[in-house]
């Protein structure tokens, strides 16, 4: 897979495993992270396999405009040029987006990378993050699924 194709290959994957961008429900977070976890497994072909800070992971949650809370796994893709200098960067994104409960209510934002860390030690960390347990726990259903590619 091509990094430009991510986005495109991401939501299809969702789609096979039976998450809904519209009108998501509980059981779709948890298939969210389960095809986040499978596709972090997926190569991408246009990054220098050789650097390890090419291809990571960042789990995120915490309060966002107007009282939503969002829970956020983001591939960080980094690339060179021909000499092997940085030349830029990328992010696919995949956001759950929440309306504000109780549960939630003054948990503070937090994220954890995946530098450093195996793919499984970081999903399993990053699914018990304050935020993502307390959805696991309470299981509502988010407002919605978002899944973006840009360069940054």
């Amino acid at each position: 897979m091509r990094s430009v194709d991510a986005e495109a290959e991401l939501m299809a994957r969702l789609s096979t495993f039976g998450a809904s961008a519209e009108g998501p429900s509980y059981s779709d977070v948890e298939r969210t992270w389960q095809t986040l976890r499978a596709f972090a497994d997926e190569p991408v072909d246009d990054l220098d396999a050789r650097d390890s800070s090419a291809d990571t992971w960042l789990a995120q949650h915490g309060p966002y405009g107007g009282g939503t809370f969002v829970l956020d796994m983001t591939r960080e893709f980094r690339f060179v040029d021909e000499e092997g200098r940085y030349s830029h960067s990328a992010v696919l994104s995949c956001g759950l987006y929440f309306a504000p409960f109780l549960a939630l209510k003054g948990l503070e934002a937090a994220d954890l990378s995946s530098a450093g860390l195996s793919l499984d030690d970081f999903f399993r960390q990053a699914l018990e993050l304050p935020g993502f347990k307390r959805v696991r726990d309470h299981q509502p259903a988010p407002n919605g699924l978002r899944v973006f590619y840009t360069d940054v």
